[in-house]
């Protein structure tokens, strides 16, 4: 009953903070650009000989235990192995995106007020974050990532109105691709691009990230999830006048 409880309490917030008003640009289409056969991901360079994903906190038997984890630290210790630290400078950049992507820490994107709090944070704590903040390339390949990210479309229509399905889309499974991803995932790539820790007018393909923000608060729009559209809306607000 303490566990049925506690999903219905978070699911009750979480359907609650989308009573906002939507964000507006009437001139999003300035953004929009024809959308080029290239993907970003392939055209990249991105060497290293670990292509997948530290996914040893993707087990439904891992996250049972771990989401009734109670203090933060003991939370943040159990997704951390010394061995991360030399593991993680022969991953692919990819494959560092899709750790951070997929990583059970992102529900703090919903907790925490600060953002950019979240990202010094798991900065701080886990060895993947601070990996990909030294990689060349992670600027065009975070980008890639963006373009291609979507949410799960069954995540956004269900309405939780059973306790095992609510259960089921809070299970962090790392994805191997990035366009079914779940909602707290989304946005928590979508606060790592409006954070301070890259300068992504820097990257060639600034004008695809500028589209794809635009794009995705189009279709947030759409939705009617107001709450989704602020990072998006920090990106363009960031590069737009670039």
């Amino acid at each position: 009953m303490k566990r049925f409880l506690t999903l219905l309490l978070v699911a009750s917030a979480f359907v609650a903070c989308e009573k906002e008003t939507p964000w507006e640009d009437p001139d999003l289409a300035r953004f929009r650009q024809t959308k080029s056969n290239m993907s970003i991901l392939d055209a990249v360079p991105d060497p290293g000989t670990i292509s997948e994903p530290i996914n040893f906190f993707s087990t439904m038997s891992f996250w049972d235990e771990w989401r009734w984890i109670g203090p933060l630290e003991d939370r943040t210790a159990a997704l951390e192995k010394p061995e991360y630290e030399d593991l993680v400078k022969d991953m692919t950049t990819l494959a560092l995106v899709k750790t951070v992507v997929n990583f059970p820490m992102n529900y703090l994107y919903s907790a925490w007020s600060d953002k950019e709090r979240v990202i010094d944070y798991c900065v701080e704590h886990h060895a993947v974050f601070r990996e990909l903040m030294t990689r060349e390339n992670a600027m065009d390949i975070l980008i890639g990532a963006y373009v291609v990210a979507r949410v799960d479309q069954d995540y956004l229509t269900t309405d939780f109105a059973d306790i095992n399905d609510f259960q089921a889309k809070w299970n962090p499974e790392v994805i191997d691709e990035l366009d079914n991803l779940k909602l707290e995932n989304e946005k928590a790539l979508s606060y790592i691009m409006a954070s301070n820790y890259f300068d992504f007018s820097k990257s060639k393909y600034i004008s695809d990230l500028l589209s794809a923000a635009a794009s995705k608060i189009e279709e947030w729009n759409t939705h009617g999830w107001w709450t989704n559209v602020e990072p998006h809306k920090q990106i363009l607000e960031k590069y737009a006048s670039n």
